[in-house]
């Protein structure tokens, strides 16, 4: 199972998050979750599609229990990588850019 913890959710819910990589990654990329008073409840979340505007951009699917434990993590089959997700180090020049010369330097690295 998963070595990952999540951010800690109300005190004896489940709860279902959108990660945009595997949350054993550590990249802290948890794009939000809900909080479900019982496990069907969070189950049938879990299993349903996500929303339109998470679809693409959600990785994966993770199940946790009341402790944050990770229960089930599954892929979600309508995410569509985009070529920016595959040149992470070229968005990370970008940011560095950026913090140097503001949203100037942001533009003028990407052109």
């Amino acid at each position: 199972m998963a070595k990952a913890k999540k951010q800690k959710q109300q005190h004896g819910s489940y709860a279902v998050d959108y990660w945009g990589s595997h949350p054993d990654r550590n990249n802290d990329d948890c794009w939000t979750g809900r909080d479900f008073p019982s496990k069907e409840e969070a189950l049938a979340f879990y299993n349903a599609e996500p929303a339109y505007y998470f679809n693409s951009s959600t990785q994966f699917i993770v199940l946790s229990d009341p402790t944050g434990q990770i229960l089930c993590i599954r892929k979600n089959p309508g995410y569509q990588p985009t070529p920016d997700d595959q040149s992470d180090w070229k968005r990370e020049a970008a940011m560095q850019a950026a913090m140097a010369f503001g949203c100037q330097g942001w533009n003028d690295y990407y052109g």
